[in-house]
C-alpha cells in the first residue's frame, strides 16, 4: 500500500500527528521545489530535521517524480504533465519501480503541497501509474480521513 499526502497549510506538529496516526515511517518528497515561501517548516532542511525527531525517514524523489520535470517533452501545450507521455519514459518507470520497492520495505507516504489529490500530480499522474500496476493507493486528507485512490481527470478533479 502506498499513501499520499499534501502538507497543505498545516503546522508541522499537525502534519507529523497525521502521518504518525497512519503509521507512516517514510516521507517521499515529490515537490520539484521542496520549499514553501509561507510555511518555512516545510522547507526541505526544516522538514528533514522535524521528521528525524520522530524517526521518520525522508527520501527525495522529486527529480523524477516531481510536478515540474526537467524533460519538457512530457508536457502538453499548457505545460502540464501528460500521463501517456511521461509513462513512455524509462526514467519515470524506473522511479516508479524504486517507489514501489521502497513501499515494500517501509510504510510510505508520497508528499506534495496540495491537500486535494485531484488537484495534484500525485493524484492524477503518479497514482494513476501505480493503480494501473495494481498498487493500492490511499490519500490521506487534511482532516485525517483516508480516501481510496480513484482515476482523476486533471483539470476538473472529476473521477473517471
Amino acid at each position: 500500500m502506498i499513501y499520499t499526502i499534501g502538507h497543505s497549510n498545516h503546522t508541522i506538529h499537525y502534519f507529523i500527528e497525521i502521518i504518525k496516526e497512519f503509521g507512516i515511517d517514510t516521507i517521499v518528497e515529490l515537490r520539484s521545489v521542496p520549499k514553501s515561501k509561507y510555511l518555512k517548516h516545510f522547507n526541505k532542511p526544516n522538514l528533514i530535521n522535524e521528521l528525524s525527531k520522530h524517526n521518520i525517514k525522508y527520501i527525495d524523489m522529486s527529480k523524477y517524480l516531481g510536478g515540474r520535470p526537467e524533460d519538457k517533452s512530457v508536457l502538453n501545450i499548457d505545460k502540464k504533465i501528460e500521463l501517456n507521455k511521461i509513462e513512455s519514459n524509462n526514467w519515470y518507470q524506473e522511479a516508479i519501480d524504486r517507489l514501489v520497492n521502497i513501499s515494500k520495505k517501509s510504510r510510505i507516504a508520497i508528499m506534495c503541497s496540495e491537500e486535494d489529490p485531484a488537484n495534484c500530480h500525485r493524484g492524477y499522474i503518479i497514482s494513476h501509474t501505480l493503480l494501473n500496476r495494481g498498487e493500492e493507493i490511499i490519500h490521506i486528507r487534511g482532516n485525517k480521513i483516508q480516501e481510496k485512490s480513484k482515476f482523476y481527470h486533471r483539470q476538473m478533479g472529476i473521477e473517471f
